[in-house]
């Protein structure tokens, strides 16, 4: 799963290898309860909750699911990895998301700091005019 976030949206790209099937879901963070956009947290918490949406939308693992989760920001990778971070949001966010990999069968992650340019989910980010998708496909 890669997962991104920008000042303007959010996004996960899902890939499952059997059978293939890849899952692209994004939003704008104006639909997530944040109609002012001064109200808008910083970026290191956005990282953390597109990391949270993506795992929400995660089907259910088969028995002892893995995982491997692809993010493009240090910080939430660091506290995914250490299931900490000094920042309350981010480490609150950063658990919950952890919980729902757990809920949903998914027994190990391995988490990889990925660069901007290669993150799946970076371009739908930027797509705020549209609403909560679902596009699957190869």
């Amino acid at each position: 799963m890669f997962t991104d976030a920008s000042l303007e949206g959010w996004a996960a790209t899902i890939i499952n290898e059997q059978p293939l099937k890849v899952s692209i879901f994004f939003g704008s963070w104006l639909d997530e309860k944040h109609e002012n956009p001064h109200s808008i947290p910083h970026i290191n918490v956005l990282e953390s909750m597109a990391f949270l949406l993506g795992c929400q939308r995660l089907p259910c693992a088969s028995p002892n699911g893995e995982i491997i989760i692809f993010i493009d920001n240090t910080t939430v990778v660091a506290s995914i990895e250490k299931q900490y971070s000094a920042n309350f949001r981010t480490n609150e966010t950063t658990r919950t998301a952890l919980q729902v990999l757990a809920e949903k069968g998914y027994v190990a992650h391995r988490v990889r700091w990925v660069d901007s340019i290669r993150n799946l989910a970076d371009h739908f980010t930027r797509m705020s005019a549209f609403r909560v998708h679902e596009k699957t496909g190869i």
